[in-house]
């Protein structure tokens, strides 16, 4: 007879799976016996989820360069028009009083 552990979970993934070694009756022994193949693939997953992890924050900490630097452009580009504005407004008066 085999009985499943129930699965619980832990960091985004499920722990607990597991079953009892056919050579131990349920009632006499609470030994649980882990797959190996499982316990391998569950620490693959895990170095996985770590590096894609890392991998987030990496392109967080980029994105949050690049706003700030788009806020920069964007201040630069208002200033410009400011300036635009007041070289257009210049060159009307000239115009104007040149006529």
């Amino acid at each position: 007879m085999v009985e499943k552990a129930v699965p619980k979970r832990k960091g985004g993934r499920l722990v607990g799976l597991a079953h009892r070694a056919s050579s131990y009756p349920a009632s006499s022994s609470q030994a649980l016996y882990a797959d190996p193949m499982i316990l391998e693939e569950l620490h693959d997953k895990d170095e996985r989820i770590g590096a894609l992890e890392e991998q987030n924050t990496t392109i967080f900490s980029e994105n949050v360069t690049i706003r700030l630097e788009n806020v920069t452009i964007l201040a630069e580009l208002a200033s410009q028009k400011k300036f635009n504005a007041e070289i257009m407004q210049r060159l009307d008066r000239l115009m104007s009083s040149s006529s």
